[in-house]
């Protein structure tokens, strides 16, 4: 057998083991990564994840999916979270919010922002942030189709993720999808808000369509049916939780109020008594 010939027969190996590991973490692994949240989706460590909205409207809904994972990921060892996005398309999906990271339950200190100006550098940056060994996970932001992104790139993206034991997160816009190696394919769309807890006029709690188009072992909550890919997400003060029937919009599972420790009728004193 030739190098050149046993080289390929490796690869094909490596990467036969790859495809064959399941990328939803399951109720052990999901605990490992401190997402135990009954009926929530948790997407394993080394996945290749691609985010797919209708538009860039819902770019927040993406981002806010995206942490969300990154939220059960993290670990002391591992962190960090990098946020890609090249300069000309900041424009239009903007930046994640400092305090608004805190409410995600990420310490704002641990997001690192990478800006590129072409897609080679972001690709190039993605691959590179897999292989840090703090980091747990990293979001590409690809506001525009760009042909760099192919089946290829993917592919590599994957292997890397899967080497180092980082997930990736490709966020993408619009209704096509192109073939691609990526473990998991989410579909997230922003829903109206749930009622406030205090104010029935006030938008509420942030809720998400989310559906797994593409994926290995599928995870469903208490009462779900097997083989369950769709959820309704609503954003609680200990993260996601599943919109559940039943469920009194505003409060968490816990049973506690959304505005954790806040008086009600002390928001009342503080407000201006003339108008």
């Amino acid at each position: 057998m030739s190098a050149r010939t046993k080289v390929i027969a490796d690869l094909r190996t490596a990467i036969d083991g790859i495809e064959r590991r399941p990328a939803l973490a399951g109720p052990r692994g999901a605990e490992a990564a401190g997402a135990a949240r009954d009926g929530v989706p948790q997407a394993g460590p080394g996945t290749l994840n691609e985010i797919f909205v209708d538009g860039t409207r819902d770019a927040g809904a993406a981002l806010g999916f995206c942490l969300m994972q990154a939220r059960g990921l993290t670990t002391p060892e591992r962190p960090a979270v990098i946020f890609l996005q090249m300069r000309a398309e900041a424009q239009e999906t903007g930046l994640p919010y400092g305090p608004g990271l805190a409410g995600f339950g990420l310490d704002p200190d641990a997001l690192v922002v990478v800006r590129t100006d072409t897609i080679v550098e972001m690709l190039w940056a993605m691959e590179e942030a897999a292989g840090c060994r703090n980091v747990a996970v990293a979001i590409g932001d690809f506001a525009r189709h760009h042909k760099a992104l192919d089946f290829t790139a993917s592919r590599r993206l994957g292997m890397r993720a899967a080497a180092f034991g980082v997930t990736l997160m490709v966020m993408r816009y619009g209704t096509g999808r192109e073939a691609s190696a990526a473990h998991l394919r989410w579909n997230v769309a922003a829903l109206p808000s749930a009622e406030a807890a205090f104010d029935a006029r006030a938008p509420g709690a942030a809720r998400y369509a989310v559906t797994l188009e593409k994926g290995g072992r599928r995870l469903g909550g208490t009462g779900a049916r097997p083989g369950r890919n769709f959820w309704t997400l609503e954003w609680s003060e200990n993260g996601f939780v599943a919109d559940t029937p039943g469920k009194r919009s505003g409060v968490a599972s816990s049973g506690k109020p959304a505005l954790s420790g806040a008086d009600a009728a002390g928001l009342a004193d503080r407000l201006s008594q003339t108008a």
